[in-house]
């Protein structure tokens, strides 16, 4: 008996092993004897057909039905635990899924088994056994399902058995596809239930009611003491945010769990609380850019900011925390500067820290770009970094690197434009190589898909229309101004290394307009667009055109009528030929040809002053005109302005 006896090789006539097995596991749940009833319980078991119907095995790479959806699907690989066999198949749509053998239906011959009834015995007998051990209610529950009682019974008896504590077994709670609402409703929000919940959950869709009853227990763990209890509510919590219950749990839920998890990710590396704080960390970010409400959660930035000089792992997962909630300290090593260079993508444009961003970004992939050639580094560039990295494990710095590039190349492509004109020719080759071999063109991609979604906006005027029209495959802008029965087209090029490489700028065209003005008004675009995003040098261009229809005659340094920066007219005019010119542009002329002479007449350059008005012109208007003004005070002289004043400083570059 001690072995299982002769359940297992002694030879009994088949009719008398259904009361047999009957018999001893009316022993096992009435706990007598229940160690070596359940051993001859199992083995006799073993002696009876393993379930309802009889089929071939499912195999790797076989096609077949999902029958609860009714949806195609292929089997990718085949998992045994126990006596049960899992299935992970994927849909036409890439998702995935872990499923059993009864979801999934081909075309086979298949007959009845015929100890059906005798399942049906046994769940009876264990619904009536209140006081059965653990161990004996589930081995009883999975007799029931090898001998093929009807799912409904299945289910209850498996329900009851984990109510009852045995929530080891809660995949196959799962496999028979219930919302486990009876499980789920007795769980009180301890460790233990956080790790039930977590369980449940893994590779399984569940009902709204039992989402909700997830988010509960996810909730009430966070509010747990001890490490190791949080450690478990972590890990409930990760498993929540990857689950079909992620759309049932609040913002400042998701908030809160967050701001759990980043405080374990001070704990020492490798340990359980760590892991599982990692793990959580990523699943917020994830389901905080899904649903991308641009609110900020309040969290202690100051002391994450160290940890960017970490493993590229947690340095990813720490910068895409940093983004939401705001960044501060200053890191040491390459991969620090380039995290921390992308979560302050709102700092100053002169801010060294993107060029040294730039600089080793370059250091970093200098030595691994043949083999990134060779990656699909370019797949889901564009989500989270921790997400992003998560899913390309090997050469994770590299990794990092070729990220952050695509981002500052998107937020910061004027900036990048200088660093490619200022570095050596080496690193600027080699970045144009980044970008097209490795990023697969993604930055110019990503910067005419954004032009093509925000469109142009409300900026319109009454005497004019712009018409524009993106081609994302030949990559580039076409920009249609018409006024008067004047007609002009305007095509932006992009080059496949932008932002390394200027956009080039040609008119096609032009009814109305002389080839010289279209030229001018081409090479104003052209410097619109290497300083400013497609959209907004389209605008000022168009705002521009407006004035010189309107008689507002351009600046002839710049061929601008609004100047890029301070969006102000030509106002400094010359005494001689009447030209007038923006301040920083007629300063700029002065600095470079080292003399102080007219860009067009090449005179002595002097301003034409403004005329002063009256004093009766600039006192405002008085009810009482027989009161005589009083006298103006006289004001001491001011000294004499410096060349330097022609400008203001507000314009400058």
């Amino acid at each position: 008996v001690s072995q299982g006896g002769g359940a297992s090789t002694i030879a009994l006539p088949p009719d008398k092993i259904p009361s047999l097995l009957l018999a001893t596991l009316k022993v096992a749940l009435s706990n007598r004897d229940i160690g070596a009833s359940l051993r001859v319980a199992s083995a006799l078991s073993e002696r009876l057909p393993s379930s309802i119907k009889k089929q071939a095995p499912l195999r790797q790479s076989e096609d077949v039905i999902y029958s609860p959806t009714n949806e195609g699907c292929r089997i990718l690989q085949v998992h045994v635990d126990d006596d049960e066999t899992f299935y992970t198949v994927r849909f036409g749509d890439g998702r995935e899924r872990q499923t059993v053998a009864a979801k999934l239906q081909r075309d086979s011959s298949e007959v009845d088994a015929p100890f059906k009834a005798l399942g049906d015995q046994i769940a009876e007998l264990r619904d009536a056994s209140t006081d059965a051990t653990p161990s004996a209610a589930w081995l009883a529950t999975k007799v029931v399902r090898r001998l093929g009682a009807s799912d409904g019974v299945f289910r209850e008896v498996a329900v009851d058995a984990l109510c009852s504590g045995d929530s080891t077994h809660v995949r196959a709670l799962a496999a028979t596809g219930t919302a486990s609402e009876r499980a789920l409703s007795t769980l009180t929000g301890d460790a233990g239930s956080c790790r039930f919940v977590a369980q449940t959950l893994e590779g399984y869709s569940l009902t709204d009611a039992t989402c909700r009853r997830a988010a509960d227990v996810m909730a009430r763990g966070l509010s747990l003491h001890s490490d190791a209890q949080r450690a478990a509510a972590l890990a409930c919590a990760a498993q929540v945010l990857r689950s079909d219950a992620s759309r049932v749990v609040p913002f400042e839920t998701v908030a809160t769990a967050l701001q759990t998890a980043c405080a374990f990710l001070l704990k020492e590396e490798g340990s359980p609380a760590y892991v599982s704080a990692l793990d959580c960390a990523e699943a917020c970010i994830v389901e905080l850019s899904r649903r991308n409400e641009g609110r900020k959660i309040d969290l202690d930035a100051a002391a994450l900011t160290p940890l960017l000089d970490a493993n590229p792992r947690l340095a990813a997962c720490v910068a895409d925390v940093l983004g939401i909630c705001g960044a501060c300290g200053s890191p040491k090593t390459d991969q620090g500067v380039l995290l921390r260079a992308v979560v302050d993508l709102d700092v100053g444009e002169d801010d060294p820290l993107i060029s040294r961003a730039f600089d080793a970004c370059m250091a970093i992939v200098s030595a691994s770009l043949p083999a990134l050639k060779r990656r699909p580094v370019d797949k889901c560039i564009d989500g989270p970094c921790s997400a992003y990295l998560k899913k390309h494990q090997a050469e994770p710095a590299s990794l990092l690197a070729c990220w952050a590039l695509h981002r500052l190349c998107v937020s910061r492509a004027a900036e990048a434009r200088r660093w490619g004109a200022a570095a050596r020719p080496r690193d600027a080759e080699r970045a144009r190589s980044l970008v097209v071999d490795v990023l697969k063109e993604t930055p110019v991609a990503k910067a005419l898909s954004i032009v093509a979604r925000e469109g142009f906006g409300d900026e319109t005027n009454p005497d004019s229309t712009l018409k524009v029209k993106v081609a994302s495959r030949a990559r580039t802008v076409t920009a249609q101004y018409e006024r008067d029965e004047c007609l002009i087209e305007m095509v932006l090029s992009y080059d496949p290394a932008f932002p390394f490489r200027s956009v080039s700028v040609s008119f096609g065209l032009h009814q109305g307009i002389d080839e010289k003005k279209a030229r001018r008004w081409a090479l104003r675009l052209r410097a619109a667009a290497e300083t400013t995003t497609a959209k907004r040098a389209v605008l000022d261009w168009r705002k521009d055109v407006d004035l010189e229809f309107d008689g507002v005659e351009p600046c002839p340094v710049c061929y601008g009528v609004l100047h890029p920066k301070s969006k102000k007219l030509p106002h400094l005019e010359c005494a001689t030929c009447h030209n007038k010119f923006h301040a920083s542009c007629l300063a700029e002329w002065f600095q470079k040809s080292h003399k102080h002479t007219c860009v067009v007449c090449q005179t002595e350059f002097v301003a034409v002053k403004a005329p002063r008005r009256s004093y009766s012109e600039r006192r405002p208007a008085s009810s009482d005109d027989d009161v005589p003004p009083p006298p103006p005070v006289a004001a001491p002289a001011p000294p004499p302005a410096p060349p330097a004043a022609l400008y203001d400083e507000d314009e400058l570059d």
